[in-house]
Formats: structure tokens, sequence, C-alpha cells
């Protein structure tokens, strides 16, 4: 996987401490590294509980635990209302 930043696109979903990106290209779904920062843009950009935000960003995949994680780098964005396609 690769290690340097690469522009993503994805469905963000946190809740109960834990965050998934189920990405656009691949529907691939992953964990997603904490990061209090964008847990609360996450919570101040969806509607409802339980609500799915599409998010861009730029992020790298980490090895460090099992299985591979999203780790954001920076430019992370979410943009309300909108799905993948």
């Amino acid at each position: 996987l690769p290690v340097t930043p690469m522009p993503m696109r994805g469905m963000y979903f946190y809740m109960a401490d834990a965050a998934i990106f189920t990405d656009c290209a691949t529907g691939k779904r992953m964990p997603v590294a904490n990061n209090a920062q964008l847990e609360r843009d996450y919570l101040a950009a969806r509607a409802e509980n339980g609500q799915s935000v599409l998010l861009t960003l730029e992020a790298h995949f980490t090895l460090e635990s099992n299985p591979e994680t999203l780790m954001a780098d920076k430019d992370a964005k979410f943009i309300p209302g909108k799905a993948c396609n």
C-alpha cells in the first residue's frame, strides 16, 4: 500500500470512537486512524446521527495495525449532502 499522501474521496462514518472510510473508487472500507479534528468536523457536517458524509482529503496507509489503516494527512474537507456518485 502507498505510504506517501495521495488524494482520496469517500464516505466517512464515525461512531463510538471508531471511524470508517469507504473509498468511492473501489468501495473498499477501511478504518481511519484516530484524528480529533476529523471527528469534530464530521460531527458538525452530518445532518443526523448515523449518517455518512462525503470526505475528500490527502491520506496514506499505515500498516501499524491490522487491517491497514487510513491516516489523514491534509486538506480534509467534508461535503454534506453529497455521495460518491
